[in-house]
């Protein structure tokens, strides 16, 4: 019979165990490798002086209709001139008034006293339509204002929110849109198992073979009956035996890895913080056509 605890000892566990171990160590490095090539190559490209790498940037255009406050927009107030006039002054210091709140506005007037134009610098909230625009002097010691045919007419006109569409240009580093592999290796069990299974079988069989004849003679001599008797035997006797020795070897080795998406290093997470501040986006309200 062989030597199976010889056998077993023979077996280089380093080797087997080993080599698993070192398996595994390299899928993490492949890992690391794989993560480092993809951020290099997705997220940044070469810069226009060939040396520095740029992020790339994915860039976004889409519109749609806003009810905006209109107030924050001066483009959407308008002051039209009906009547310039005649027989202002700066002295006057005219203050303007719509819908009963006073409007922020730059006055200029021509040499008749005329007015020229109106720029408005702020508008109050809640001012909507076509109203009317009161000219009022606050310097009590000017010159009085002038009043009909010679009264200035002006009214303020504001565009209405939902004749208005709003249009943003959005650009974003491609690589906050990305989800970046980052793989680790949780948990790792090597299992190795040796199975080995000895049947021995031992088979003896006898065979015992018997055979004879038997031969008798007899003659008539004067007085005496002779008589004659001849036996013959035969014996044999067979013996076999036969043995087996059967050996059977199992061997398993069995590797449990579980990796699981790891959250990103300090560094790649202080990145992707730069990154999303250089998300840029530009609104800009136009008129419905």
């Amino acid at each position: 019979m062989a030597g199976y605890g010889d056998e077993i000892s023979s077996i280089s566990l380093g080797s087997i165990i080993g080599g698993a171990m070192c398996a595994i160590v390299e899928a993490q490095s492949q890992a690391a490798s794989t993560t480092v090539n993809f951020i290099q190559e997705v997220g940044f490209q070469t810069g226009s002086d060939g040396k520095t790498r740029e992020p790339v940037y994915v860039g976004f255009q889409y519109e749609k209709t806003v009810q905006p406050d209109i107030s924050e927009d001066l483009s959407a107030y308008k002051v039209q001139i009906l009547s310039k006039g005649q027989g202002y002054s700066k002295e006057q210091n005219l203050q303007l008034t719509a819908g009963g709140q006073v409007l922020d506005a730059s006055i200029t007037f021509e040499r008749s006293g005329a007015l020229k134009a109106v720029v408005l610098n702020s508008v109050p909230a809640g001012l909507k339509g076509t109203l009317p625009i009161v000219i009022q002097a606050q310097n009590a010691e000017a010159p009085p204002l002038p009043e009909g045919e010679q009264a200035a007419s002006l009214q303020l006109v504001c565009t209405p929110a939902e004749e208005r569409k709003q249009i943003t240009n959005l650009k974003v580093p491609l690589l906050t849109m990305v989800p970046i592999p980052f793989i680790r290796i949780d948990n790792a069990s090597i299992d190795f198992n040796v199975k080995i299974n000895s049947v021995q079988e031992a088979k003896t069989s006898s065979d015992l073979t018997y055979g004879g004849n038997v031969e008798a003679s007899a003659n008539y001599n004067g007085f005496w009956f002779k008589t004659g008797i001849k036996l013959n035997a035969s014996l044999s006797n067979q013996k076999k035996s036969s043995i087996s020795d059967t050996v059977k070897r199992d061997y398993s080795l069995n590797v449990h890895v579980h990796a699981m998406q790891d959250d990103m290093p300090a560094g790649v997470e202080r990145l992707l913080d730069l990154l999303s501040d250089a998300t840029s986006m530009e609104n800009r309200l136009e008129d419905k056509k």
